[in-house]
């Protein structure tokens, strides 16, 4: 990481505004604070650098994406690379046979597809909001209804920004709250907008599940992870339960371990919730490119 790596990241900042500004901040600091030291960036882009340009193109003019780069990144990849990495180890499958989707479920969420260790297919796109209902971001919605609030003036691209990103999603659809653990709380008491956001966004999380198996030639295992992926075992449930006409099994409501199959032996695909750990992705990148810059020397 140089001054230069932090200046392009944070002119990068409109294709993640939640995230790369407060990144470009950090790093600065840290150079700042550790001068002596060397710093390594993990971009969570970058395991998605294996889609196929069928998978990362949007069919849209193609200035737009020559000129002007506009074409699927994809996010979580850090998350996903261990998911996938751990579920081979959980089913005893050479990582490099195994075809699995990756549910990365918490405050920003997604789902990959992963063909032998490669990412072949991911919801995000150009930014971290298209794809599944997320805590605060909507996902991906008709862009029309966009065209329509700002044609009529019923928001400037701020405000509709600002409540794509922190005003829609779980929270917009129950009124209340984007935590889980309140919603179902909420829900259990009769609160019906919380049932509504609940249902919703196991419905969505399944349909993106299911589109993107069709980017593998067969499907061996399911993973979830993320915050509501290994803890909201109720959540969790009803979206393995929206995928019975894919021929998933239904699993549990109950909590789980850690790392856990959630299906039963033998069941394809297999089911299993894994903790994420980009922290160790992040230390084994930073080690490889450190002792490579190290043995350069």
């Amino acid at each position: 990481m140089t001054p230069g790596v932090i200046e392009q990241v944070a002119e990068l900042r409109e294709l993640a505004p939640l995230h790369n500004g407060m990144a470009a901040a950090t790093m600065t600091a840290g150079l700042a604070a550790i001068p002596q030291l060397p710093h390594v960036v993990a971009f969570d882009t970058a395991f998605h650098a294996t889609l196929l340009e069928e998978a990362f193109r949007y069919p849209v003019p193609e200035r737009w994406y020559r000129e002007w780069g506009v074409r699927r990144y994809g996010f979580h990849g850090i998350s996903v690379a261990w998911a996938a990495e751990r579920a081979a180890a959980l089913l005893a499958r050479p990582v490099g046979e195994l075809r699995t989707v990756v549910a990365h479920l918490g405050s920003g969420c997604s789902v990959a597809a992963i063909d032998g260790g490669r990412s072949v297919a991911t919801s995000m796109g150009l930014t971290p909001l298209e794809g599944l209902m997320m805590g605060t971001r909507a996902g991906s919605i008709d862009p029309g209804a966009l065209f329509y609030l700002l044609r009529t003036g019923r928001l400037d691209p701020e405000d509709l920004a600002e409540q794509m990103d922190h005003e829609s999603g779980l929270l917009g659809v129950s009124g209340r709250t984007s935590d889980v653990r309140e919603l179902v709380r909420l829900e259990a008491s009769g609160d019906r907008p919380a049932t509504l956001a609940l249902t919703m966004f196991a419905r969505r999380a399944a349909e993106c599940i299911a589109a993107s198996a069709t980017a593998l030639p067969s499907l061996d295992a399911i993973v979830f992870t993320g915050g509501i992926g290994e803890n909201a075992a109720g959540l969790r449930s009803r979206i393995v339960a929206n995928l019975r006409s894919i021929g998933v099994a239904p699993v549990s409501p109950e909590a789980a371990g850690q790392d856990a199959l959630l299906s039963s032996p033998g069941v394809s695909p297999a089911v299993l919730q894994i903790v994420a750990r980009e922290d160790l992705i992040v230390a084994r990148a930073a080690a490889r490119i450190v002792g490579a810059a190290g043995a350069a020397l």
